[in-house]
């Protein structure tokens, strides 16, 4: 996903980029193909949002947090 969002110059240009959501069938089809071990065409989405919406889903859901909730 990261490598996607950094080798495309117009996925980079995208504004709101890690602050509009993606599109909802978009992530839940993404987030399907990552729960069930296949490979994703982040590419073949076309919505950039959607992608990184899944990234910040990953994050949010890791155990344990990424920032611990003491901060």
């Amino acid at each position: 996903a990261f490598h996607y969002i950094e080798n495309d110059v117009s996925v980079l240009a995208t504004p709101g980029l890690f602050l509009l959501p993606g599109s909802i069938q978009n992530v839940r089809a993404m987030r399907d193909e990552i729960e069930h071990h296949r490979s994703v065409d982040w590419a073949s989405y076309k919505d950039p949002h959607a992608v990184c919406t899944v990234i910040k889903e990953y994050l949010r859901e890791l155990d344990p947090p990424l920032i611990p909730t003491s901060l």
